[in-house]
């Protein structure tokens, strides 16, 4: 009835947003194929990556962290351009000096394991080792 004491060519209140359709919800709760995690090529990437900034280097302690954070930046980078649509990443880079001692790296999640995945690489050379891995959560 309010439309009835409005003023003259004065354009009716809408109460329904304007939604861009690219944005609703799809209610997908598994992804498509074509957008599912790839183990193999994430893994491939990640080897890659941990080879082009680790072959030359020496372990330093001091400049472990910082290339920590930048060699589990780039890999979450390169994991975002390969397309895994509507996935969570979580990037985690560990370095550590090489010497006569032993090393057990472990994670725990709760997740859907039809959806959810990880991918692991490691690098060695005389002086240090690197484990490098990626989380994957699909977000439904």
């Amino acid at each position: 009835m309010w439309w009835k004491y409005r003023r003259p060519n004065e354009e009716p209140d809408s109460t329904t947003p304007d939604y861009d359709s690219l944005h609703w919800n799809k209610f997908r709760t598994e992804p498509v194929d074509k957008e599912r995690f790839s183990i193999k090529k994430m893994e491939q990437y990640m080897s890659e990556i941990l080879e082009r900034f680790l072959t030359m280097e020496q372990y330093n302690p001091k400049r472990a962290s910082v290339s920590a954070k930048q060699i589990a930046e780039d890999i979450k980078d390169s994991a975002k351009s390969l397309g895994f649509k509507r996935y969570k990443l979580i990037s985690r880079v560990d370095i550590g000096s090489r010497q006569t001692q032993d090393i057990q790296v472990a994670s725990k999640f709760l997740w859907n394991a039809n959806t959810d995945n990880f991918a692991s690489a490691t690098y060695e050379n005389d002086t240090m080792f690197a484990v490098a891995t990626v989380f994957a959560v699909y977000m439904d």
